[in-house]
């Protein structure tokens, strides 16, 4: 409960401690980073009134920071939280994919047509279908698209279609990470 307490009320240069990485946090309380992960992941599961919405707009936050591999086929995540890393691997086991983590578990690689499946099982038709459509444009050598553009119009979706799950998060906020 401590670790919950000091994420959600804990204050480090007028930010909240969530907002910290794993590591900063690690360095903060001179405790491993393991430990720091792991209290985390237990307090989000004890805590949280809905999971399931929490993992919804944490995983917005990830792909507003994601990457397009150079050859265009591959969609690169960086989750470093344990709780939504687990989430999405359940959704990604669902839909028959290999969610590999021998190099760096924090690092997820998928195709981004597979990404896009599992997406539809998550948030609103439309904006997936929009999604897929401009990955599909940005992969064609004439697109005048960008990764941050495709990205930027299956937020605002999804973010629109989470309704009160979408509470914590502003689109204006998640546009800008995604470098719109």
């Amino acid at each position: 409960m401590l670790i919950y307490l000091l994420d959600e009320y804990g204050l480090v240069d007028g930010k909240p401690l969530k907002a910290l990485s794993n590591q900063s946090v690690s360095i903060l309380l001179k405790a491993p980073n393991s430990r720091i992960k792991a209290l985390r992941y237990e307090a989000t599961l004890k805590y949280t009134p809905n999971n399931e919405d929490l993992a919804k707009s944490r995983l917005l936050e990830v792909i507003a920071k994601s990457q397009l591999d150079s050859d265009k086929r591959r969609i690169g995540l960086i989750i470093e939280d344990s709780f939504t890393r687990n989430w999405l691997q359940g959704h990604m086991k669902d839909h028959g994919l290999v969610f590999d983590g021998s190099f760096n578990s924090e690092v997820v690689r998928a195709d981004a047509d597979q990404i896009c499946n599992v997406l539809l099982s998550i948030y609103d038709e439309q904006s997936v279908n929009t999604f897929r459509e401009k990955i599909a444009q940005l992969r064609q050598s004439e697109s005048k698209l960008s990764f941050p553009d495709v990205k930027k119009d299956f937020l605002k979706g999804a973010i629109g279609g989470l309704g009160k799950a979408a509470v914590g998060i502003t689109v204006k906020g998640l546009v800008s990470l995604a470098g719109g």
